[in-house]
């Protein structure tokens, strides 16, 4: 895939023909010691609005933090998708550089141990009326892959300096001591 090409070609190149929301995120962590971000960005096709979704978290690995990309855009649609009372399926077509996650989407890997809980959680979207399709496509080769890069990258640093951890490891002992 080329670094610059048109909504059209990328669908053409995913072989994406039928859709209705578009999903390109990503994620930024290392290891649960230290924080995480995510950021996502969603191409609705009846309106070609374009959504970003972004945040982070004090501490989450990069597993977490591929999944949340995708998890935070789909917790609105299912809601959308009930308040509307439509009983048609929308074809989200979900793309990502995390292998991890195409492998688990399209249940190619069926071995989810501590993770089965949150693959749990994408599977009852289905029954919100949202049909997930994963794609996988290599890291930055997708414009709006970077976007969604530098989004997990900015909330994670942020997130991760919110908070003098010297200051808050010492003072938050001092709310509600167990004893005067």
């Amino acid at each position: 895939m080329s670094n610059r090409q048109t909504l059209q070609n990328l669908l053409k190149e995913l072989n994406i023909q039928a859709w209705d929301v578009l999903l390109i995120g990503d994620g930024s962590g290392s290891s649960w010691n230290v924080a995480s971000g995510w950021g996502c960005i969603s191409i609705e096709k009846d309106t070609m609005l374009r959504r970003s979704w972004y945040g982070a978290c004090n501490l989450g690995s990069t597993n977490l933090a591929e999944i949340m990309a995708y998890l935070h855009p789909l917790t609105w649609y299912a809601r959308e998708q009930l308040k509307s009372n439509s009983s048609q399926f929308k074809q989200v077509h979900i793309v990502t550089d995390s292998a991890y996650l195409t492998s688990k989407g399209n249940k190619e890997d069926s071995s989810f141990g501590l993770d089965q809980s949150i693959w749990h959680m994408f599977n009852v979207f289905q029954s919100f009326g949202l049909v997930l399709n994963w794609h996988w496509a290599r890291r930055e080769t997708i414009e709006l892959n970077r976007v969604a890069d530098k989004l997990s990258k900015d909330t994670r640093k942020h997130i991760a300096n919110l908070f003098d951890e010297e200051l808050l490891n010492k003072t938050i002992y001092e709310f509600n001591p167990l004893e005067d």
